[in-house]
C-alpha cells in the first residue's frame, strides 16, 4: 500500500479515496511512538492502514496515515492478556 498519483490513497474496491497529511511506515516501535507524538503535538491523528481491502471508511483520514508492513516480527505472545507484541 502506498499513495498514488497526489498522494491520495485508494480501497483495492475504488469506493473510497482520502489524502492523508502523511504517510509513514515506520521501521520500530519507537518510531510508531514518534509519530503518534508529533501527530498529536501539532493536534492531529493518527490512523493505521492495512492492505486497504475494505469497503468502508475505516482507514479513511485526513491525518497522518500509518502503514506497518515494516513492523513484522513477534516477539513475544502473552496468552494471559492476549497481548502480542
Amino acid at each position: 500500500m502506498q499513495p498514488g498519483r497526489g498522494g491520495y490513497v485508494t480501497n483495492w474496491g475504488g469506493n473510497q479515496s482520502w489524502r492523508p497529511s502523511a504517510f509513514v511506515r515506520p521501521s520500530s516501535e519507537d518510531d510508531v511512538a514518534a509519530q503518534i507524538t508529533k501527530a498529536a503535538a501539532g493536534g492531529g491523528t493518527v490512523r493505521a492502514i492495512g492492505s486497504a481491502h475494505s469497503f468502508t471508511a475505516t482507514a479513511v483520514t485526513n491525518g497522518v496515515q500509518i502503514e506497518l508492513s515494516n513492523l513484522d516480527e513477534v516477539y513475544e505472545v502473552d496468552t494471559t492478556t492476549k497481548r502480542v507484541t
